[in-house]
């Protein structure tokens, strides 16, 4: 039991309500944080106008059919390859904006030079 739980069996006045039970460094930055991010990724993975309109949604065939000649034109990438690869996808999708040679590490915030599949620098 933690220290700011009142037992099981004490009356409901003696119990602190479960908002003062909990305990975060900054009051309601948690729910400014979740709503920056939710914001900020609805602004950058917004579909064109009209991407879905064709998209029938009345039985799940259909919506599985419509939705699938909507998506299906997409280009396949190997993961390795002498050609273009998810490798040289990933050289591009992750580069970091200050500074074109090298990789983001979002997870990590931090750059790593570029580099090819199977390098000690970063793994993916």
């Amino acid at each position: 039991m933690r220290p700011t739980d009142a037992p099981t069996d004490a009356p409901d006045a003696a119990r602190p309500a479960r908002s003062a039970r909990l305990r975060y460094p900054l009051p309601g930055m948690h729910r400014l944080l979740l709503t920056s991010l939710c914001g900020s990724v609805a602004l950058v993975a917004q579909a064109p106008t009209n991407y879905y309109a064709s998209v029938v949604t009345t039985t799940p065939a259909q919506l599985r059919a419509t939705l699938h000649d909507v998506i299906d034109d997409h280009q396949r990438f190997p993961y390795t390859s002498s050609a273009t690869d998810t490798w040289d996808i990933l050289k591009v999708a992750d580069q970091d904006p200050a500074n074109s040679g090298r990789i983001l590490d979002v997870y990590r915030n931090a750059t790593y030079p570029k580099a090819n599949g199977g390098n000690s620098n970063y793994h993916r």
